[in-house]
């Protein structure tokens, strides 16, 4: 039971008293005006029938009326049950956004101000400083008389708002603190619309899933993910389908699949195509790649040899996937964390979403298992654990060979200061935009609009000789997509030139490579000092050839064949 310290209080008072307490009584222990009293008494009437129990006045006394073991039940619960705290204006606003954003059903103002524990009134006033809010993210809210209100959005959009509201709202410290442990409660309004089972399960399996996979840098940046995955999570369960969003990198999606693989140790769950795309696309927006560390000599001979992995495949399938860091680096960490059991293996089951790669890149799939049977002939991985690496291996692939740079002209009406916002937002969201000029409507006369791929204004510009796009300066969402439509149109219409891909061999010098070889030979010269013993050799009156050949044979056969040879060399040199 979710009670406010008022009506905490209220039901304690009553608990206390066998004969009641009159209305005046109340007022006085309670500290509150008798209008508020009996708006109290109508929020706690629907949840003591839930109970069994009621509120009745008998000859002017206020009582709990039910059977005695289900007035022992609420005592016990009134022990239990830490009393949530009355939320301040800012805090309640925030509170109802996040009850129209979690139902799509319409929600009345009863059953609103019931939930919030604050009158029809408050709720009535609260809700214009939603709607104002609401109007800024282009939600719509929408009144339906004698049934309810409700918004309309996208169910992507009402995901990261949500997400975002319960992080603003929520204490990173309290928040770890309460999914640490199943007997921490909390009287947190915001915490309390997900379930803790969910959050607790959720964290675990990012944890298990994506630790070795990505950087995040603060406990608030875990504590997003965490929200935004519990919310798809309940919603996805309840039925509430999203449409197909920007893609994300490969490598991203095989985090994705990684993490429901964990969730269904616990339960049940297929998630759509839809679903791996979103959450892929929100982690790489919150990735930061970071180099890896070697803490031991197992972990980088490890190292040593997944460069070598990467050299067979990249030398079989006559493509060079040495010459990206960061994909190095990611894919790095994930064989690793397979080598080392950091991260959950996934079962060896058919992943429909994932066979289709197989298809598409037949060759490529096959080169990476004879790599792997060469280089890591001990370590066996199932086809999932394959396919998950053929996804590096192809989104590299398929991101270097489609690769295509933009240059972009950025127009604004309100001067540069505004258009450089325009421009933050586009260089972040698409790095293929390599070239970008900010001017005003004035300059356009001077400009070599021939020289630009893509052109954006936020000021409509009639009889302009290009085609351009208008856009709003903070990009929205819908924005975002038909720039990235009319950029995949524009490659199919003017593919970029081939570039010659560099043959592999000596020729090319890749610090990677370089580094690997230093770190192969160090590993050769450490055996080679760990193997070196002293010996004692007794010398009846040898001449140097005779000391020489008995210092050769005692080196021992398996490194010296011929150890006249050596003998011989040694004294000539």
């Amino acid at each position: 039971m979710i009670l406010t310290k008022k009506q905490k209080s209220l039901l304690q008072n009553l608990m206390q008293s066998e004969q009641g307490l009159r209305i005046k009584e109340l007022e006085q222990q309670l500290g509150t005006s008798r209008r508020t009293l009996y708006r109290l008494f109508s929020q706690l009437r629907p949840l003591l029938a839930d109970q069994a129990l009621s509120l009745v006045n008998v000859q002017g006394f206020v009582q709990l009326a039910g059977t005695s073991q289900a007035l022992t039940k609420l005592a016990s619960e009134l022990k239990e049950t830490r009393a949530q705290r009355e939320l301040s204006v800012t805090e309640r606003e925030n509170a109802l956004a996040s009850l129209l954003l979690w139902h799509d059903e319409p929600q009345t103002i009863w059953t609103l101000s019931h939930t919030l524990a604050v009158s029809q009134a408050t709720v009535k006033s609260d809700l214009k400083a939603v709607t104002d809010s609401f109007t800024n993210y282009q939600l719509q809210l929408i009144r339906q008389p004698g049934v309810g209100i409700y918004v309309e959005t996208s169910e992507s959009l009402r995901r990261r708002l949500l997400s975002r509201i319960l992080l603003v709202e929520s204490n990173d410290h309290l928040f770890f603190n309460y999914l640490k442990s199943p007997t921490v409660q909390t009287n947190n309004f915001f915490l309390r619309l997900l379930d803790k089972e969910t959050l607790v399960l959720v964290k675990s399996s990012l944890q298990a899933a994506m630790t070795d996979q990505m950087v995040v840098e603060t406990d608030h940046q875990f504590m997003a993910l965490i929200f935004l995955f519990s919310i798809s999570l309940i919603r996805m369960q309840q039925g509430h389908p999203l449409v197909a969003t920007a893609n994300a990198a490969m490598s991203y999606q095989a985090m994705v699949y990684r993490f429901f693989a964990c969730v269904s140790k616990v339960q049940a769950v297929t998630p759509p195509w839809a679903e791996v795309l979103f959450l892929a696309r929100q982690l790489q927006l919150r990735d930061r790649p970071a180099a890896p560390a070697y803490d031991d000599n197992q972990t980088l001979a490890a190292s040593v040899r997944i460069n070598q992995f990467v050299q067979t495949v990249s030398t079989q399938f006559k493509w060079d996937f040495e010459r990206n860091p960061t994909f190095l680096a990611r894919l790095k960490k994930h064989i690793l964390g397979l080598l080392q059991d950091h991260v959950a293996r996934l079962p060896n089951v058919k992943i429909d979403t994932l066979t289709w790669l197989i298809d598409r890149f037949p060759a490529l799939y096959q080169v990476i298992r004879r790599a792997w049977q060469t280089v890591f002939p001990d370590e066996g991985i199932n086809d999932s654990e394959m396919q998950l690496l053929l996804l590096y291996f192809a989104n590299e692939y398929r991101n270097a060979s489609e690769q295509h740079q933009f240059s972009a002209l950025v127009i604004c009406d309100n001067g540069i200061g505004t258009a450089a916002i325009l421009a933050s937002r586009l260089r972040a969201e698409f790095p293929v935009i390599k070239q970008l000029k900010l001017a005003k409507a004035s300059q356009l006369s001077q400009l070599p609009l021939q020289q630009y791929d893509l052109i954006l204004s936020t000021l409509k510009l009639p009889g302009f000789p290009r085609e351009y796009k208008l856009v709003s300066p903070l990009l929205l969402e819908d924005e975002f997509e038909g720039i990235k439509q009319y950029l995949a149109a524009y490659v199919q219409k003017y593919p970029a030139k081939a570039k010659a891909v560099p043959a592999l061999g000596r020729q090319i010098k890749h610090p990677a490579r370089q580094l690997a070889n230093v770190a192969m030979t160090s590993l050769l010269y450490s055996e080679l000092v760990e193997t070196v013993a002293v010996v004692k050799l007794d010398n009846q009156g040898w001449s140097l050839p005779e000391l020489l050949r008995a210092v050769s044979v005692r080196v021992g056969s398996e490194f010296v064949r011929n150890p006249d040879h050596l003998a011989d060399k040694l004294q000539r040199a």
